[in-house]
């Protein structure tokens, strides 16, 4: 991997041809103004050796861009912009390593509040959320802690590993799922309480102007349909 900025020598120039490949990969892609210094980047490359010299060859398997916004006081909010591994090398891993090891960079720098991506497509929120959720496993960050989360709790989670609040609330909603007890009722009905809740709070002017009973269902319905999207998920880890 290789960390550059419109500043680096001749990188001006190779993102002009580099950038090409949104457009043909990458619905709504649109270019970027090279003007702009605080634009940064992450570039994945195969090293090779050429077979007549030796000498080592670089591939470009992918690349990320970002762009680090002021958050008040003194502390940044990461925005990412673009995001593609380049078809050759896609369903290898390359965008899980790199989505992760940027994950890991932010989350270590005490100057960064957030991370956020602009406009993801399906394909990459899948990626998102099954870093997402890996990491938070493995970090045993909900360890025998089950729905509701009271709103300390779940800012002090979302605060530690940089998640944005959507994507936090998706996260910690699918790592108390797998970690539900499915023969406990009681622990089930609160667990669909806290997420109808949440649904609820965010769509809660659409909702509010069905009659009750269509809005129960509607309610129910989204809810079923989250699930089986959290089950998916969770079905790509094991």
């Amino acid at each position: 991997m290789y960390e550059c900025t419109f500043d680096t020598l001749n990188f001006i120039e190779y993102h002009k041809r580099l950038q090409t490949f949104l457009l043909w990969f990458i619905e709504g892609a649109s270019y970027l103004e090279d003007k702009d210094k605080n634009w940064q980047f992450v570039l994945v490359f195969e090293k090779e050796s050429n077979f007549a010299s030796g000498s080592p060859v670089y591939k470009i398997v992918g690349y990320l861009s970002y762009y680090p916004f002021y958050h008040y006081p003194d502390t940044r909010r990461m925005r990412i912009s673009q995001f593609i591994i380049l078809p050759p090398y896609q369903h290898q891993g390359h965008g899980r390593k790199l989505y992760t090891t940027m994950m890991n960079k932010f989350i270590g720098d005490s100057t960064v509040v957030d991370i956020t991506v602009e406009d993801p497509n399906d394909e990459f929120q899948d990626l998102r959320d099954r870093c997402d959720v890996q990491r938070l496993l493995e970090c045993k960050a909900l360890a025998g802690l089950s729905a509701p989360l009271d709103s300390q709790c779940f800012n002090a989670i979302r605060g530690k590993y940089k998640l944005c609040k959507r994507q936090a609330y998706r996260c910690l909603e699918i790592v108390l799922l797998h970690q539900l007890n499915r023969n406990d009722a009681r622990a089930n009905r609160l667990y669909r309480l806290f997420v109808k809740a949440r649904i609820f709070q965010q769509n809660c002017d659409v909702l509010k102007s069905l009659p009750f009973d269509e809005r129960v269902d509607r309610l129910h319905e989204t809810y079923l349909a989250l699930e089986q999207d959290y089950q998916n998920v969770l079905s790509t880890l094991e």
